[in-house]
Order: C-alpha cells, then sequence, then structure tokens
C-alpha cells in the first residue's frame, strides 16, 4: 500500500516512502518500490567547526561524542586519555561553543 513512514534511529531520522508497481513495469508480476531518505542533516565537518568555532581536532572528537550524550568518563575511555584530560577537553568545547550542556552541543554541531 503506497505511503510514507518516518523512522526515528540512533544516529539520526528517516523518512521510507513506498508505492506498488504493477506487473506491467518490469514484467514479471506485482512489486513494491521503497525509498529510504535521511532526513537528519549530517553535521558541520571538521573544516567548518575549525573554521567556526576555533575546536581542535581532538575537541571535535570530544564535541561528537558530547553530542551522543556520553559523560566525561566514556569520552576518556573511548579516547584513551585521562577522565582529567577529557573534563577540560569537554570544558573547552563547552566554551568554544558557547553553550553550557551536551544537548545544546549536538544543535551547535547541526548547525
Amino acid at each position: 500500500m503506497p505511503g510514507e513512514q518516518r523512522l526515528r534511529a540512533v544516529a539520526a531520522n528517516y523518512r521510507v516512502r513506498g508505492t506498488l508497481l504493477g506487473p506491467a513495469v518490469l514484467a514479471s508480476g506485482p512489486m513494491v518500490l521503497v525509498l529510504v531518505e535521511r532526513t537528519t542533516p549530517e553535521g558541520l565537518s571538521f573544516g567548518d567547526l575549525h573554521d567556526r568555532y576555533g575546536l581542535t581536532r581532538r575537541e571535535v572528537a570530544v564535541s561528537q561524542l558530547l553530542a551522543k550524550g556520553q559523560a566525561n568518563a566514556q569520552v576518556a575511555r573511548l579516547l584513551g586519555v585521562s577522565i582529567h584530560t577529557a573534563r577540560r577537553h569537554a570544558e573547552h568545547v563547552l566554551m568554544k561553543l558557547g553553550v553550557h550542556s551536551r544537548a545544546a552541543v549536538a544543535r551547535k554541531l547541526l548547525d
């Protein structure tokens, strides 16, 4: 049945549309055509984040983890640094982006 659905996944949102194709289209019986379209913006690239906010490569990596809701301990573990270093990077990211929360970091990365 033709229609449209919206799906929300961990990393992105999608629009899924489908329609029935009659047997005359490909001469092999009825078929379903499904289109999956990502509707979540990709986010800013390293170059954009560096140019706009002065983030270093490490701060970009930290900002992406913060945007996913990772705690400082998780950031430290994932990046192989101490929790103190992760906290310092997180503070720099928040300061450079001019925000006060991890949720706000996520919004900034999509600007």
